[in-house]
């Protein structure tokens, strides 16, 4: 039987660079289903929600379940209180940025749910983006409380903190986690208790001090979190790219500590580090800059 899902409600977000927001590096909650005879159709999962989502430039066509037509949540996921464009053009004093703007569709920092995007951090040490999709659906599947989509049947929510703290290390290594499943398990207990305050904090330098603390969570994985759940725009998380970026592009030396590349992105991008990073990311992989 052919399936044709019919999305309801829709918002304006022309030119979204949807593969790049949504299956690349920000976000391992998403599905592309790409066997579905509607084109750009996505899946999310999350611990209290799955959405749907089309793309048809240039709207964005969704639902949530169980909880149909949540407005609320698809603007705050989607940062639509942000002046995209007003953004671009700030960003874009700076020539390497300027290039990916004018090569590349719209890419956008999403405001995901705090849990989620902790423990796809943590997953994320030392891991591949495939990977770390693959064990995020895993964790769901075996983990996360199943709820029925129309057409598609049951599908399983990610697992929420509780669970996830209620879960063995050796549970959580069976689905792929490895040495992270002991990272997973020992923050999700602290965070049982600590959550609500780093959240509280989110504005402050306590929030980043509270992450650090978390088994797993260092200083690239601190800056993941606050900026693609917390709302840090002005700086940019720094792996072996951002760093390739900076010495190549912008002659910083190579052997400087996390901190001095950090700071970088933080003062020259006139608080927007995250989305210029992730502009210059999308340029440089692609060989336009070198």
């Amino acid at each position: 039987m052919t399936l044709k899902f019919f999305l309801p409600n829709k918002i304006y977000l022309p030119n979204l660079n949807h593969k790049m927001v949504l299956v690349g590096g920000q976000t391992f909650s998403w599905e592309l289903l790409e066997s579905a005879p509607n084109p750009n159709l996505y899946i999310g999962r999350f611990a209290d929600r799955i959405v749907l989502l089309q793309i048809k430039d240039p709207y964005i066509y969704w639902q949530t379940y169980p909880k149909t037509n949540d407005t609320k949540f698809i603007h705050t996921y989607f940062n639509l209180n942000l002046n995209f464009k007003q953004i671009e053009q700030i960003i874009s004093r700076d020539k390497y940025v300027a290039k990916a703007i004018g090569e590349y569709k719209r890419i956008i920092i999403l405001k995901q749910p705090f849990w989620e995007t902790v423990a796809s951090f943590i997953t994320s040490a030392n891991n591949n983006i495939k990977r770390i999709r693959k064990i995020y659906l895993n964790l769901a599947s075996k983990f996360g409380t199943a709820i029925t989509i129309p057409q598609l049947g049951k599908i399983h929510l990610f697992p929420s903190l509780n669970k996830i703290a209620s879960l063995s290390i050796e549970q959580l290594r069976a689905v792929g986690l490895g040495y992270r499943a002991k990272y997973l398990k020992e923050s999700a207990n602290i965070l049982l208790s600590l959550q609500q305050k780093i959240i509280k904090n989110k504005n402050t330098g306590k929030a980043r001090d509270l992450l650090l603390t978390l088994p797993g969570v260092g200083n690239k994985v601190a800056d993941c979190i606050l900026v693609f759940s917390l709302g840090e725009y002005s700086i940019t998380p720094i792996d072996l790219w951002v760093k390739r970026i900076l010495t190549t592009l912008y002659g910083l030396p190579k052997n400087k500590n996390y901190q001095f590349y950090r700071n970088f992105f933080k003062h020259k991008f006139n608080g927007y580090g995250a989305f210029a990073g992730q502009y210059l990311f999308e340029y440089f992989r692609t060989n336009k800059a070198h």
